[in-house]
C-alpha cells in the first residue's frame, strides 16, 4: 500500500472534527481476479478469460472487466467510513485496457454536493505495469473546497434531480474520507467517469423521475455483421448471500448495506442491498456473451439506480440495440434491469466495440449485408 494524494477541504461551520483519510491501496490485478469476476457476473467473454483468444485481438492479452474496475471505485467510496454510502449513478469510459499484472488505484475527486448527495470525478489509474512502477509514489497534496464545481458537470442522465430531502451540511469529515490516488506524473487512466453518491442513504431517497433513455430512433446503419437495430437479449437472475460475500472478498467493498440486514432495514430497505457493480455485471454478461456476443469490448456505460434489489429477488436484465455505426464497429444499446412487478431497478446505456466478435466472420459470410450498407437508416426501438 502506498500513500495517496488526499482530497481535503477546510472544516465547514459546525462540521464534525476531521478524521484521517483512507488512502487508496495499489491493487495488482491477476488472471485469477478476472476469472473470479467472470464466475460472479457469468460474463466469460474470452477477452477476459481466454489468453489464447485475447492474443489474437487488438488487446493482445486478457483485459479486466469494466465492472470489476467499477467495484474498485465503489470500494474506495466506502473505504474509511463507519456508516454506509450508496452509489446512485455512474458514467464510465474505458480509454485504455487494464491487463493482468497492472497495479491500479482508485481516484475520487469530490465536486459539488447538496441535499445529502455529492458529485465525484472517478478514475482508475495504472501506476504499475507488469510489476514495473510507472511513476514515483505520490507525495503532494491536492487541496480544493468540497463545494468546488467539477470541471465537467455531471450530464443530465447522471445528475437528473432526485427529490430533495433535508440533510446536514456536507462536512470536512466526509471530504477527508476520500483520497485521490494520483501519482505525481499523471498515471495512465484505464477507466474514468463521474458519479453521484448518496450520503446517509435510505430507501426513500431512490425515488425520482425517470431519466430519458435510449428509446428514441437514432440515425445509424441498418446492419453490422449479424446485428440489427431493435435486437435484444435478456437474462433473469436472483442474487444470493454467497454472491455478496464473493463480491466483497474480491472488490474489498465493505459497505455495510450489502452485509448488515438489520442496518439495511433500519434505513427502509427490505434487507441487504445488491451492489451496483453486481447489478451492472448482468449487462456485462449479456453484452459479452449474448448481444453483441463473445469478443465484445465495453467502451462506455451509464448507470442510474432507481430502486434497491433485494437478495433472492428475480431480476430481469435487458440490452437492446438502438444504433449501429459500421464504419467504427460500434454499437449503442439501451440497458435496464427490472424487479418483481416490473419495478425499474437500474437504467442505463452502453457503447461497445465489436471489432473482435467471435461471430463476426461467420455472421458476415452468412449475411450478404456488409458493414457499409444501410447508412443513415433510423434505428428502431
Amino acid at each position: 500500500m502506498t500513500t495517496a494524494i488526499q482530497q481535503t477541504a477546510g472544516p465547514a461551520v459546525g462540521a464534525a472534527p476531521t478524521t484521517p483519510a483512507a488512502a487508496a491501496p495499489i491493487r495488482v490485478l491477476t488472471q485469477h481476479d478476472f476469472d473470479r469476476f467472470a464466475r460472479l457476473s457469468r460474463d466469460d467473454n474470452p477477452i477476459h478469460c481466454d489468453p489464447a483468444f485475447a492474443r489474437g485481438t487488438h488487446f493482445g492479452a486478457t483485459v479486466a472487466h469494466g465492472m470489476l474496475l467499477f467495484s474498485l471505485l465503489c470500494a474506495q467510496m466506502q473505504r474509511g467510513r463507519a456508516g454506509p454510502v450508496l452509489p446512485l449513478a455512474q458514467t464510465l469510459m474505458f480509454p485504455q485496457p487494464t491487463y493482468v499484472g497492472d497495479g491500479v488505484v482508485a481516484e475520487l475527486v469530490p465536486g459539488e454536493g447538496a441535499a445529502g448527495r455529492i458529485a465525484l470525478r472517478t478514475a482508475i489509474r495504472c501506476v504499475q505495469r507488469g510489476g514495473r512502477a510507472l511513476g514515483a509514489p505520490p507525495s503532494a497534496t491536492l487541496s480544493a473546497p468540497l463545494s468546488a464545481p467539477l470541471s465537467a458537470p455531471l450530464s443530465a442522465p447522471v445528475s437528473a434531480a432526485l427529490p430533495a430531502r433535508e440533510s446536514a451540511p456536507l462536512s470536512a469529515t466526509f471530504s477527508a474520507t476520500f483520497s485521490a490516488s494520483l501519482p505525481a506524473h499523471e498515471a495512465p487512466v484505464t477507466a474514468s467517469g463521474e458519479a453521484e453518491l448518496l450520503l446517509d442513504p435510505d430507501a426513500a431517497a431512490l425515488a425520482g423521475p425517470l431519466v430519458a433513455g435510449a428509446d428514441a430512433a437514432i440515425a445509424g446503419d441498418a446492419a453490422l455483421y449479424h446485428l440489427r437495430p431493435g435486437q435484444q437479449a435478456d437474462a433473469v437472475r436472483a442474487f444470493e448471500a454467497a454472491d455478496i460475500d464473493e463480491y466483497v472478498a474480491l472488490s474489498e467493498d465493505a459497505n455495510p448495506l450489502y452485509t448488515d440486514a438489520a442496518l439495511a432495514r433500519r434505513r427502509g430497505f427490505d434487507g441487504p442491498v445488491v451492489p451496483l457493480p453486481l447489478l451492472a455485471g448482468m449487462f456485462s454478461d449479456l453484452l459479452g456473451t449474448r448481444l453483441p456476443g463473445r469478443g465484445t469490448g465495453w467502451m462506455k456505460q451509464s448507470l442510474r439506480l432507481r430502486s434497491a434489489a433485494r437478495l433472492g429477488e428475480p431480476l430481469r436484465a435487458t440490452v437492446r440495440i438502438v444504433r449501429l455505426r459500421a464504419d467504427k464497429e460500434l454499437v449503442n444499446l439501451a440497458t435496464d434491469i427490472t424487479g418483481e412487478g416490473g419495478r425499474l431497478v437500474l437504467q442505463g446505456e452502453a457503447l461497445v466495440l465489436v471489432r473482435n466478435l467471435e461471430r463476426k466472420l461467420a455472421g458476415s459470410a452468412a449475411d450478404p449485408a456488409c458493414p457499409g450498407e444501410g447508412r443513415q437508416a433510423a434505428a428502431s426501438s
